[in-house]
């Protein structure tokens, strides 16, 4: 009774052992990707003014506007195309979060894009103005963004027993991912990356790398 006893634990041994070496083994055949020699820099901006909207106006009008990026909408009273006469009038606008009525007046050849609006993709500005002084007044509604691309580069090195996938991602200080691509890399082997991120604003920006594996 006391040999089977043994014989039983001998064999539960020579299990387990069995069992842990062979999930050490199945272990052993993982890839294991790790990032080394991050490097991350050379800023570059890319600002831009386009003209969305505008209008040639002789008495009054309404406006609207939605944005199609995030930006800064620019409106511009414009008496500087050969309009002879000085130019009086009032303005009203209104966005998310902000509504306003203000009075201008414009000399002779001479513009105003004092007014200026923060704005979100697909929020909208909207207003109205009247306009006196004889002939026509240009109103234009420039559309100002900045874009903002960050160079990198670092080397995937996978130290386990096969091949594998680990996808990079890059993300701003806020937690934003500006930056995504899956990567394959062979056993044994490096990999070096050298690509752009683009971030939709010219904001100072800190990126760091983060590499996800299955």
């Amino acid at each position: 009774m006391q040999m089977s006893r043994k014989l039983v634990v001998v064999l539960l041994v020579i299990v387990t052992v069995a069992t842990g070496g062979f999930y050490l083994y199945r272990a052993s055949l993982r890839p294991n990707l790790e990032l080394t020699q991050v490097q991350i820099g050379s800023t570059q901006t890319n600002p831009r003014i386009a003209v969305a909207e505008n209008w040639t106006i002789s008495s009054s009008s309404s406006f609207t506007y939605t944005a199609t990026s995030d930006g800064t909408a620019i409106l511009v009273l414009d008496n500087s195309f050969g309009n002879v006469y000085p130019k009086n009038g009032t303005i009203s606008y209104s966005a998310p979060g902000i509504s306003n009525t203000r009075g201008f007046g414009l000399p002779s050849y001479t513009a105003d894009g004092s007014i200026q609006v923060a704005l979100k993709h697909g929020q909208t500005i909207s207003g109205n103005f009247s306009v006196t002084g004889g002939n026509e007044i240009n109103f234009e509604i420039r559309f100002y963004t900045c874009t903002e691309t960050i160079s990198f580069s670092l080397v995937l090195v996978n130290s386990g027993g096969a091949n594998g996938y680990g996808t990079l991602s890059l993300l701003a200080q806020n937690g934003t991912e500006v930056y995504s691509n899956r990567y394959y890399v062979l056993q044994g082997q490096q990999l070096p990356v050298s690509d752009i991120a683009s971030v939709g604003n010219c904001k100072a920006t800190t990126l760091h790398a983060v590499l996800n594996t299955p």
